[in-house]
């Protein structure tokens, strides 16, 4: 019989899943305020951007694509226009990935 099959090893299991909850409350309950953060900067950015007569950086990435990336997702072929996406930017698979969905969608 080990220490942890006994109930000291419950306890400590209670201690480190008490110590895991402690931990993690504060920082999941940080997201709603630091979501609101990035909201406000991002306004703040498109009111800069605006007054200096300069296009905003946007996050919709499928105005990347160039007219080969278009004409394969047209075709159907979302891995080909992702491929190609990739060795034209140098961007990685998941980069690539998001915006052939994006323009899809």
């Amino acid at each position: 019989m080990s220490l942890a099959d006994g109930p000291w090893g419950v306890l400590a299991l209670a201690l480190v899943l008490i110590g895991l909850v402690l931990y993690v409350m504060p920082v999941i309950s940080r997201i709603p305020r630091l979501e609101a953060q990035v909201r406000r900067q991002g306004a703040t950015i498109d009111q800069l951007c605006a007054r200096l007569g300069v296009e905003s950086a946007s996050l919709d990435s499928s105005r990347d694509l160039d007219e080969q990336e278009r004409a394969l997702i047209a075709k159907g072929e979302k891995i080909a226009a992702i491929k190609h996406h990739r060795e034209r930017t140098g961007s990685s698979l998941s980069e690539a990935r998001d915006a052939v969905e994006g323009g899809i969608a």
